[in-house]
């Protein structure tokens, strides 16, 4: 799990900071945010802030960036914990 301050810090951590593996847990408490990593990081919760949200099919940008049913279904119990609001397409893929 990888936290930050606010959306922006997490999109950018991402494009640069190595440590940061695709499909690593992104988490903006402050925003009510939990995302994925990616070159693209996407948010699994309602509120997306900075970080892109799934719009279309789901399917294909999961394919595009290769996570697993597994990395899902943890952002998405992340998410939970924090009782922030899950966006239905990940709901469905964490099943």
């Amino acid at each position: 799990m990888n936290t930050f301050d606010s959306t922006g810090d997490a999109y950018d951590a991402t494009q640069c900071d190595d440590s940061i593996q695709k499909g690593g847990a992104l988490v903006i408490q402050s925003e009510g945010v939990v995302g994925l990593a990616w070159a693209w990081p996407v948010a699994v919760t309602v509120q997306a802030g900075e970080l892109h949200a799934v719009s279309g099919s789901a399917a294909s940008v999961i394919a595009d960036a290769g996570w697993s049913t597994e990395q899902i279904r943890a952002a998405v119990e992340l998410a939970d914990s924090f009782q922030f609001p899950v966006a239905d397409w990940a709901r469905a893929y964490a099943c």
